[in-house]
């Protein structure tokens, strides 16, 4: 029994990282993405500190005649309060601006890969593509050479807020372009790096009431903390831990950075070498581990059978039925709050485990300037590139930016006696938390510039307190770069490959 367990979270741990290595999205992506001080107070700095802003809000109308254009855009599986986009604020108040509207075809983020290749087969693109970048295994600069996306750079002039941002800060550059000097895209840039946004989180409730106020740091802690959980309430006897459903603990480096290896992000840089973490000699410590713990019952043994990925199920938590799982901080104080059923219910960020107390963990959850699976690509057939250039280029403008970060004055945001944007009661006070807000009457995880810590002016204590348990337990400086691209003939190499070892793998589940 032993020893099919052990099989079982093999084959479903490299599942998992072939899957996420062939198409990965942040997700969750990258998901959580919270803004700093307008326009107005911000300063280029030669330490690339934040984005340089260089605007000028002059001829708009862009058309005189409305002008629509197609737009392939999926869901977000987390955010349900919207249908169209169309209807979102920062698209409303755009086309006002423009006099160009947007027709989104909304695959959902399950059917998202299959209504992609669909239309990359059939050639009936739309005029933009959202997670293109994420999607499109073969590379970008086979997209453009293939004449399925545009290279950008060739219609830079129709961009000059866009590409004021970039071309300002060398380590924005970087991310924007591919290895053949391509801008393939309309890039989601953060106005300065941001703390991690998601990790290791537990029902702090729990702990107090077993009364364990030792500080959590190795994975010996970790595991007496789940025994004395699981033992104090019969309603984590399925196992107090939660892993995801394909066998890993989570893209942040939960548990895996112990071992100097990543899960979801199979690919490792260290120290200037790409390492393929299945290789590494702590993958399969790691994978004793997990079985130690699954045979002792501190796993969720029905682990496999969820349909989230990544994170807690908010039902699950809420009625008691998990105790330790990765969570992004934004969700504490609604999503998972609202619905619980005991009233003490508590969570609270815990650092990252370690093997030995003193050790120096390198992968946790990371974030780059630019976030390529937030990203957009014009495509090579678009009915009017040079206008869908001049619209993007609206949302790098300084009052794209306000509008995209906070709404409309009056709305969703006021000025404070500082000339800062607050959102009002209406954005903070939503009944379905503030990051459903967001994705209603901002622009979230999307192209744009994001002022990331726009959401914290809502958010409690123990939610900016959890991200800051998680950035100081580990260092990032072993995440492979999520922006890297491939040239074609990698591309090609690497899509032949990896859909090889998904079909072997899937087949001997």
């Amino acid at each position: 029994m032993k020893n099919k367990a052990l099989a079982l979270l093999l084959v479903t741990i490299l599942i998992l990282s072939m899957a996420f290595g062939c198409n990965t999205t942040d997700d969750t992506t990258e998901s959580q993405t919270p803004p700093p001080p307008p326009p107005s107070e911000q300063n280029h700095v030669e330490d690339n500190s934040e984005v340089t802003l260089d605007s000028e809000d002059t001829g708009y109308p862009l058309v005189d005649t409305p002008v629509t254009l197609t737009c392939y855009w999926p869901f977000d599986f987390s955010y349900q309060d919207i249908v169209d986009y169309a209807d979102e604020q920062f698209f409303r108040e755009a086309a006002k601006k423009t006099n160009v509207y947007i027709d989104f075809s909304h695959p959902s983020s399950a059917s998202n890969k299959e209504a992609f290749n669909l239309m990359i087969v059939s050639q009936d693109y739309d005029d933009m593509i959202k997670g293109f970048y994420t999607n499109y295994t073969a590379g970008v600069d086979h997209a453009i050479e293939t004449e399925i996306i545009a290279a950008l750079q060739d219609y830079s002039e129709f961009m000059p807020n866009y590409m004021a941002i970039i071309n300002g800060n060398e380590a924005i550059k970087l991310l924007c372009y591919s290895d053949q000097g391509n801008l393939w895209g309309i890039q989601h840039i953060v106005d300065r790096p941001q703390t991690a946004w998601a990790g290791p989180t537990i029902r702090y409730d729990m702990l107090m009431e077993i009364g364990h106020t030792d500080p959590i740091i190795t994975l010996d802690d970790w595991e007496e903390v789940l025994t004395k959980l699981k033992d104090a309430f019969p309603s984590l006897s399925a196992g107090p831990l939660l892993i995801s459903n394909l066998g890993g603990t989570s893209s942040f480096g939960t548990l895996t950075s112990a071992y100097g290896i990543g899960a979801y992000n199979a690919f490792l840089n260290k120290d200037g070498t790409a390492v393929y973490s299945p290789l590494e000699p702590g993958y399969k410590d790691y994978l004793m581990k997990m079985n130690d713990w699954f045979e002792k019952g501190l796993i969720y043994n029905d682990f496999a059978g969820l349909t989230s990925a990544v994170l807690g199920p908010v039902d699950m938590v809420a009625n008691d039925k998990i105790a330790v799982f990765d969570a992004v901080y934004s969700w504490y104080d609604v999503d998972y709050t609202q619905p619980a059923i005991d009233e003490d219910f508590e969570l609270r960020g815990i650092p990252l485990p370690k093997l030995n107390e003193n050790d120096t963990l390198h992968i946790r959850q990371s974030n780059e300037w630019a976030r390529s699976a937030n990203s957009l690509s014009i495509s090579a057939t678009c009915s009017d590139l040079e206008l869908a250039c001049r619209f993007w280029d609206f949302a790098f403008s300084e009052e794209g930016i306000i509008l995209s970060n906070y709404g409309v004055e009056g709305v969703t945001f006021e000025y404070d006696e500082s000339g800062n944007p607050k959102y009002t009661d209406l954005v903070l006070d939503y009944p379905l938390g503030i990051s459903n807000a967001m994705s209603k009457y901002v622009l979230f995880n999307a192209p744009g510039v994001c002022y990331w810590d726009r959401e914290q002016q809502e958010l409690s204590e123990t939610c900016i307190e959890a991200t800051n348990i998680w950035t100081e337990s580990a260092l990032d400086d072993w995440i492979y770069p999520v922006d890297a691209t491939l040239t074609q003939e990698e591309g090609d190499e690497y899509a032949m490959v990896f859909t090889d070892v998904q079909t072997w793998l899937t087949a001997r589940m």
